[in-house]
């Protein structure tokens, strides 16, 4: 699973990395005059001022996602909380959405420096960047939408996926924020993906640390109970 990830990550636009990329001459010798910077994990692109925020029905979205490839309608970004998650409110699930998963950033060092220390205190600096109301999601059953990048497949079907905010990632190679994904994994077996369709996940969430060392990948995860398109989208 480590290794599909990994080879979507390194074609969907590389790792969340530190200030200073591997392949990159050294720096000057000596005392640096101030501290590295640290990464942004909603860094915009080199020259672009600030992070793009868009105005949809779902709400305010705060995006790393270059302005020329956003939609200028919602058509391609699902319009959270909606209908189809709320569904699943009766059968015991909490609805909620990406505009509320990803509305805040997360800062972290230089990668050589997060693999220096231990899983423990990687965790907590993350961590404490979290609104409560999202760490209270830590262990509940809740439900949302958004689109499906499969993993693997068996058959034709996929029981590990990626559940992304939009489109975006799934077929321009956007990497998106640590924030604005979900690793899924569902019962055998599994469900036919659909990529211009997007999908409810409806299982357990786990408030985390996902990736390997000093990797930070995602800090989602979901158990899911089921995974069916977006009725009513």
């Amino acid at each position: 699973m480590w290794l599909a990830m990994i080879g979507f990550l390194a074609v969907h636009g590389g790792y969340v990395r530190g200030a200073n990329p591997e392949g990159l001459p050294p720096g000057p010798r000596g005392k640096p005059i101030r501290p590295p910077p640290v990464f942004l994990t909603n860094s915009p692109a080199p020259g672009a001022e600030g992070p793009t925020v868009v105005t949809l029905p779902g709400g305010r979205v705060i995006t790393n996602l270059p302005t020329s490839v956003l939609p200028q309608s919602p058509s391609n970004t699902v319009r959270l909380p909606n209908r189809a998650a709320r569904k699943f409110e009766p059968m015991g699930y909490q609805a909620t959405s990406f505009t509320e998963l990803a509305r805040f950033f997360v800062e972290l060092p230089p990668t050589n420096l997060l693999a220096a220390m231990s899983p423990a205190a990687r965790w907590e600096m993350v961590r404490k960047q979290i609104p409560l109301d999202i760490q209270a999601l830590d262990g509940r059953k809740v439900a949302l939408a958004g689109f499906v990048l499969p993993l693997a497949l068996s058959g034709g079907r996929a029981t590990e996926l990626l559940l992304l905010r939009t489109q975006s990632a799934c077929c321009f190679g956007l990497m998106p924020r640590v924030n604005e994904l979900i690793l899924v994994t569902l019962p055998a077996p599994g469900i036919v993906p659909r990529p211009d369709t997007p999908f409810v996940a409806a299982g357990t969430l786990a408030v985390k640390w996902v990736g390997e060392g000093g990797e930070l990948i995602a800090i989602y995860e979901m158990k899911a109970d089921r995974l069916e398109p977006a009725a009513g989208y």
